[in-house]
């Protein structure tokens, strides 16, 4: 008997096929329908990527019984109208047939719907649409219809793509109620276990009849729809799709008494056939028990051995947290310790030894080293501490610690605990602080020699010509020479010397709020003359409204050395030189561009340098100065050139946003 079914099940099936591939060949061209892709029960994308539902199976049957071809397209509902306006689709799968909707044509109904209202369980005032008036409600975009526009305030609204985020916003708390398909809604509260979160209140609104829908230049598809769901309701097809999903259609008397006569004559061949199974299966049962058996005790064996190697990893696991240099705990919201690892304990123990053993931040040691503040910030703001140091004085020694401090988040946004990773590092930043007192010395001499290089070519010049003065005073050249080349050495050497205190002096950077573009567009009104003197070009690219929090003068002055380097290095007559000004997250950024000679590349990482210059007159300190302010102002400076071709200096500081 048992054969007999599966043989007359395989028949079905390879008729079923043939019948499709029958219907393939007839019609080469398929017809393209869109639905909702996010509307359970009726049609839906599930987790395994599959486009599935009640009303998807309605259009497979009808396909199968018209021999048709459908292509089902799911997408965001409102997007829908968009693609059958502009002819993506031919046919909408699922549309409720309302005024205002007119522009197109709808098939015979399929299902009657409604929407509900959903609220949380201890709501106990809201229970139809003239409660909302007043309150922030969640409807789907594309999905408010007229009568409801005459309860909800739009101002008031809060709109999501689908009818899962209307739930999901409910439960967040984000507003008091959600109005929705009642049976989507119902299904989402149970498949998501919140029954006993949220309910539905109040009477089915406005039942509407679920339709196909098309462009009036379809009416051929929609009649041929029509004709495929009148076939499914006669031969029953319609009734077990609906029964797959939404339980049993109710019945007349008469189909019943129908039903209950057909079963009772089951219920009686049953019998005999249990009786003569039993025996059977009895025999069946002992042998797949015996067989069951043997399986779970492979199983549990195979079980104990995964538990083995479980246990070693997590002793391992163990053995690497307990031997790393950083104390490491992890805290729960309210402060309790449920984890520290070995060299936590010992350098808890170095300040307090009742400190050692405490089960909460604020009772150990922590609370010297993290504030309240910090903590809760990584609960509430997902904040991150990275790096941060702290002094403390353990029995009147000072020692410096390095602490982080970050969330741990379960299924990538909720928050569970936070993790402390601590170390004393004053070992390392006594030995930093000498290694770097080393650098300033080695620094300090290179420029030291370099200042008496630069400062001993021009008084070597000056000295030549005086020593000179007693033989050849008489000369005409010579004093023409000697009033020539005294003062212009003196100059160089006053140059230098400005140029040092300049650099070297500390300056009291004056920050404010200003718009960067119109103080390029004042330096470059500076520069108009000397540009037009010497047929230099220019092109901006500025983008207005952009605020900066930095000193004002400090920038004009970076900006008049640049635009004085990029017009000595152009050619005349052929010049241009471009400034863009634009924004990148939270940088503003000035970008100038000349076509002027350029950079050489193995000079160009040492143009930051003091001293260094490829100007004859030059004293190599003005980009060296630009930088000092640059970094002063919190922002960096990069230059970039090509020999012979452009020069890109890329200047970064930081953005002030206006709200």
């Amino acid at each position: 008997m048992k054969k007999s079914y599966l043989l007359l099940i395989t028949i079905m099936i390879i008729l079923c096929t043939n019948i499709n591939s029958f219907g393939d060949e007839l019609n080469t061209e398929s017809i393209k329908i869109a639905g909702d892709n996010r509307f359970p029960p009726y049609h839906y994308v599930n987790d395994n990527g599959i486009y599935k539902g009640f009303s998807v199976d309605i259009i497979h049957a009808i396909a199968i019984e018209m021999g048709i071809d459908v292509e089902l397209i799911p997408m965001p509902f409102y997007t829908i109208l968009d693609a059958i306006n502009e002819n993506q689709v031919d046919v909408i799968l699922g549309l409720e047939k309302r005024e205002e909707y007119d522009e197109y044509i709808f098939s015979d109904s399929y299902l009657t719907m409604s929407k509900g209202i959903f609220v949380k369980n201890d709501n106990k005032y809201i229970a139809e649409l003239e409660d909302l008036s007043d309150l922030s409600v969640i409807v789907q975009r594309g999905n408010v219809t007229n009568e409801m526009l005459r309860f909800i305030n739009l101002d008031n609204a809060i709109f999501v793509d689908n009818q899962q985020q209307g739930i999901l916003t409910l439960m967040m708390g984000n507003a008091e109620v959600f109005v929705g398909n009642r049976i989507t809604g119902q299904y989402t509260i149970q498949k998501w276990k919140q029954t006993n979160f949220i309910k539905v209140v109040g009477a089915p609104i406005e039942p509407v009849d679920y339709c196909f829908a098309a462009n009036k230049e379809n009416q051929d598809m929609i009649n041929m729809i029509n004709e495929g769901i009148e076939l499914i309701k006669k031969n029953g097809t319609y009734d077990k799709i609906y029964a797959k999903w939404f339980g049993e259609i109710l019945k007349t008397q008469q189909e019943i008494q129908n039903e209950i006569l057909k079963k009772f004559i089951l219920i009686i061949g049953g019998i005999f056939l249990v009786g003569i199974l039993i025996v059977r299966t009895n025999m069946i049962l002992k042998g797949l028990v015996k067989k069951r058996t043997k399986e779970l005790n492979d199983v549990n064996k195979e079980l104990l051995t995964i538990n083995d190697k479980l246990n070693e990893e997590y002793v391992l696991r163990q053995k690497i947290i307990n031997s790393v240099f950083h104390g490491i705990v992890i805290a729960q919201k309210d402060g309790n310790i449920i984890y520290r690892n070995h060299k936590a304990d010992n350098l808890s123990a170095k300040f307090n030894s009742k400190d050692a053993k405490g089960e909460n931040v604020w009772e150990s040691f922590l609370n010297k080293i993290v504030t309240r503040e910090e903590f809760e910030n990584v609960f509430t703001s997902n904040e991150i501490f990275m790096e941060q140091e702290k002094i403390l004085y353990l029995n009147d020694v000072k020692k410096i610690w390095t602490y982080s401090l970050y969330p741990i988040t379960w299924d990538g946004n909720v928050i569970i605990e936070a993790i402390f990773l601590f170390k004393d590092i004053t070992r390392e930043k006594r030995i930093q602080e000498q290694l770097i007192q080393r650098d300033k010395m080695n620094a300090l001499g290179e420029f030291m020699a370099v200042v008496a290089h630069e400062i001993r070519n021009p008084l070597t010049t000056i000295k030549t010509y005086v020593e000179l003065i007693p033989s050849k005073i008489e000369s005409k050249k010579f004093k023409e020479k000697l009033l020539h080349y005294i003062p212009s050495e003196l100059n160089r050497i006053e140059q230098l010397v400005t140029g040092l205190l300049d650099y070297s002096k500390p300056t009291v950077t004056k920050k404010k709020d200003f718009e960067i573009n119109y103080l390029i567009q004042e330096v470059i009104q500076l520069f108009s003359e000397r540009f037009s003197e010497n047929n230099i070009n220019t092109h901006l690219n500025i983008q207005p409204d952009i605020h900066v929090f930095a000193d004002r003068n400090q920038i004009k002055q970076v900006l008049i050395n640049i635009l004085s380097n990029s017009t000595q290095a152009i050619k005349h007559n052929e010049g241009l030189i471009t400034i863009n000004l634009f924004v990148v997250e939270m940088e503003c950024v000035i970008e100038i561009i000349d076509n002027g000679k350029g950079i050489e590349q193995e000079n160009i990482h040492q143009i930051f340098e003091p001293f260094f210059t490829s100007k004859k007159s030059g004293t190599g300190l003005g980009l060296a100065i630009c930088q000092q302010i640059i970094k002063e102002n919190e922002g960096s400076i990069d230059i970039q050139s090509k020999l012979d071709e452009w020069t890109i200096a890329k200047i970064q500081i930081p953005r002030l946003v206006i709200e």
